[in-house]
């Protein structure tokens, strides 16, 4: 059964404006964004403690503003993060809330990253709308896999999602149960299939488990007002 995207949205702690976003480049008809979001000349700034900070702000923010998070990882000079969003305008707003906490942390406990005004992130976070369910599988692999290189250098990886996958025990700002409403997989087989497959088998995975869903079926799931 193909899920209905509302009925895995959070309810939304207020109805207040939150603003809108000036930027005009990005398509806003999606529900679900992949979030790029860059340190300033890609300097290290996500220390473990700064990660950690981040993680728990995350968590925090992202139910007030009605978001629920699906994939995140930090890594030392980006982020990647996939919400699904109830309304466009929520994602960039608790961003800016983030970005400017977080920078303040940073400022605080690091001062030589914001030496003669020196800014902590890049003008503005990538905004990737996912529109369809092999797309977000994958994507999930990608992000999984993206602190691979760390690892394999025997470095920490700052903050990852993916244990609470692994131990099925979820923090504030993710949803259980929005894993098998959307791929009929509890996340521990979704973790099971990244650790165990490649990219190329995880790509074949998904084409051939999501083989019955139709262009109609990714709008509806995918698309605002579709």
């Amino acid at each position: 059964m193909i899920p209905k995207t509302e009925n895995l949205l959070r309810k939304t702690a207020g109805e207040e404006s939150i603003g809108l976003s000036t930027r005009k480049t990005i398509d806003r008809n999606a529900y679900f964004y992949h979030v790029i979001t860059q340190s300033w000349t890609k300097e290290t700034i996500f220390y473990r403690d700064v990660a950690t900070y981040r993680e728990n702000l995350l968590g925090k923010l992202c139910p007030e503003y009605g978001l629920t998070i699906l994939f995140s990882v930090v890594m030392p000079n980006h982020t990647h993060d996939v919400f699904l969003t109830p309304e466009w305008e929520k994602l960039p707003d608790m961003l800016r809330n983030l970005n400017r906490n977080v920078s303040r942390y940073i400022r605080k406990h690091y001062p030589e990253k914001a030496k003669h005004g020196k800014r902590i992130f890049d003008h503005c976070p990538a905004y990737v709308p996912v529109k369809d369910i092999g797309q977000l599988f994958y994507l999930g692999k990608y992000i999984f896999d993206n602190p691979r290189y760390l690892e394999k250098e025997g470095r920490r990886v700052p903050g990852s999602c993916f244990w609470m996958f692994e131990k099925a025990h979820f923090t504030a700002g993710y949803n259980e149960k929005a894993y098998p409403s959307l791929f009929g997989l509890t996340p521990q087989e979704i973790f099971s299939v990244y650790s165990s497959m490649t990219k190329e088998e995880v790509r074949l995975y998904s084409e051939e488990r999501f083989c019955n869903w139709t262009d109609e079926d990714n709008r509806a799931v995918f698309t605002r007002g579709k």
